[in-house]
């Protein structure tokens, strides 16, 4: 499987968004091609993941981590 794990980050003080959070990042992974931040309204944090193919998925979560494991389809 493969698997994108976020974890809980805080604001800047200034309350934006710290230089070492990325918002968007492209890999050239077999199923895995783009995360992005898509919004961050009021503590709610929306983000994209763009697959090379649809996939199944499934959700953790442990303590302050959100993890997202993704099954590619043989065929």
């Amino acid at each position: 499987a493969l698997a994108i794990t976020l974890t809980n980050a805080s604001l800047g003080s200034d309350g934006t968004i710290g230089a070492d959070i990325v918002t968007n990042s492209t890999f050239e992974l077999p199923l895995i091609r783009q995360v992005l931040l898509a919004t961050n309204l009021g503590g709610t944090v929306t983000f994209g993941v763009g697959l090379a193919t649809q996939a199944p998925f499934t959700v953790t979560t442990t303590g302050d981590t959100l993890a997202i494991a993704f099954q590619p389809i043989e065929g």
